[in-house]
């Protein structure tokens, strides 16, 4: 199937040559891609498992969408960014 956000969110991931720019590619703009995807899809909730450094896109989406989460948003290691100075939290 062809949908609108195939075109819309084509950021270049991999070894794609596709130029975008950096700001049009972040982490609250991949929850809106996640949600329009599942508009598309005609789907109402999803569940959430996330690992390493899917975490901070599985959490951008949560709190998005928080009444399209079912369950619980299931966080595998994850990762946290580097501002953090080196410590845990």
């Amino acid at each position: 199937m062809y949908y609108r956000f195939a075109d819309m969110y084509r950021w270049g991931l991999g070894r794609t040559d596709i130029p975008h720019s950096k700001s049009a590619r972040g982490i609250m703009e991949w929850a809106a891609a996640v949600e329009e995807v599942l508009d598309q899809l005609h789907i109402n909730e999803c569940s959430i498992v996330a690992h390493s450094a899917g975490a901070p896109y599985a959490l951008s989406f949560a709190n998005r969408a928080p009444n399209r989460i079912r369950g619980d948003l299931c966080l595998l290691a994850p990762w946290i960014g580097g501002s953090e100075g080196g410590k845990f939290l």
